[in-house]
């Protein structure tokens, strides 16, 4: 019985931890300047400069990344983890 709570727990944990990805994704998708699909960004990401930040496909950015333009073009390409 204790390893079906715990097994519970687990996929209620991934779910949680996957809709804030999506909400923080879906935040970023109006700010930046190109985002491709199957892109992932947990909360906690700073873009400083966000006009300037090119996304590919298939990227995974995780929270604590800060990521400052400064005038100039950030591009991260596709199937990158960060």
């Amino acid at each position: 019985m204790k390893t079906f709570f715990i097994t519970i727990l687990r996929h209620a944990y991934k779910k949680l931890i996957r809709f804030y990805g999506y909400t923080s994704t879906g935040y970023w998708r109006f700010f930046l300047a190109q985002m491709g699909h199957e892109v992932t960004i947990y909360p906690g990401c700073i873009f400083a400069d966000a006009k300037d930040v090119r996304l590919g496909h298939h990227v995974f950015i995780h929270s604590g990344a800060h990521f400052y333009a400064a005038g100039s073009k950030i591009t991260i390409g596709n199937y990158v983890l960060i």
